[in-house]
């Protein structure tokens, strides 16, 4: 999510900014089942 900040500016325009909070949704989404997994597996 962080990466992509300076991208926004370099290739796309700033409406291209709510991007970064749906990319953050996710990979919050992502670290939640995967330590949920984790906490399964173990």
């Amino acid at each position: 999510m962080a990466l992509f900040i300076p991208t926004i500016f370099i290739f796309y325009n700033e409406s291209a900014a709510v991007y970064v909070l749906i990319y953050g949704i996710i990979a919050t989404i992502g670290n939640l089942l995967g330590s949920l997994i984790k906490k399964m597996s173990n």
